[in-house]
């Protein structure tokens, strides 16, 4: 469990590094699925893989790690599910640049609400391009303004419009395998691109407050309007609790699966 000192920064930076840790067996176990995933689907972009659990459910047992939702449970309340899943690979020399932004500048749930685990599988430092956060930015609970970050060398479209301030005011997320951090949907970050010879790989699960609505139907127009499959093809997990909106669809998309 997170103790207070640790709630307490999450709610006042909007991110916390916990002193809880995954062992190595499992971070061990994360890399191979990880690695199976890379080597069988070779057309896939190592820098960002999208919808793990979508292309193989075994991630589940990942996502549904009990220090990973007691630890979600103190920040969002026990009602929640996990509504994503993602690999930032980030591999060596070629890593890209992920730009200044806001996770909700993306995401089709109403209202605004997640809470992202932040999994370490190798080291991840300044020298490889670890992912950077501005302390603080989540407190208005509302989408800085965002523009189109332009460039094939950049992972996301869009990225903040005032990317200056935040890049100046930012803090590095150092971590080590296994180590994790948890942020907020309103959380400003992003991170450099890899130039050093040393890969910085993680997973992402998100996690939503069943009080909040995953809406498809904002779903498709995010897709329409990015040109890409966006989060259309998302399947929800219930995590702890119930559904409190009661609008949730656990059965869209349960049988899908995006390559492989």
């Amino acid at each position: 469990m997170l103790n207070q000192a640790e709630v307490d920064a999450y709610h006042a930076d909007g991110l916390v590094i916990p002193g809880l840790r995954l062992d190595d067996d499992t971070v061990a176990a994360m890399r191979r699925l990880m690695d199976e995933m890379l080597r069988d689907n070779p057309g896939l972009s190592t820098d960002f893989v999208p919808g793990l659990v979508e292309q193989d459910d075994r991630w589940l047992e990942f996502v549904r790690l009990p220090v990973i939702l007691d630890a979600v449970l103190q920040l969002i309340g026990g009602d929640f599910l996990n509504w994503c899943s993602s690999l930032f690979g980030k591999p060596a020399r070629v890593g890209k640049e992920t730009p200044w932004h806001q996770d909700g500048e993306y995401w089709p749930i109403r209202p605004l609400a997640t809470c992202s685990a932040w999994i370490a599988l190798d080291p991840a430092s300044p020298e490889n391009g670890c992912m950077r956060y501005l302390p603080g930015s989540h407190k208005e609970g509302k989408l800085k303004p965002h523009t189109v970050a332009l460039g094939d060398d950049k992972t996301l479209e869009r990225g903040l419009a005032d990317a200056d301030a935040a890049e100046a005011k930012g803090r590095d997320l150092i971590l080590k395998p296994g180590q994790f951090a948890l942020f907020d949907v309103f959380t400003a970050h992003g991170s450099h691109a890899n130039r050093s010879d040393r890969r910085r790989a993680g997973v992402v699960f998100r996690y939503m407050p069943t009080s909040s609505l995953f809406d498809y139907d904002i779903a498709v127009r995010h897709s329409e309007e990015l040109g890409r499959p966006a989060n259309t093809f998302r399947q929800l997990h219930l995590m702890r609790g119930v559904d409190q909106c009661g609008r949730n669809d656990f059965d869209r998309n349960k049988d899908s699966r995006l390559i492989g």
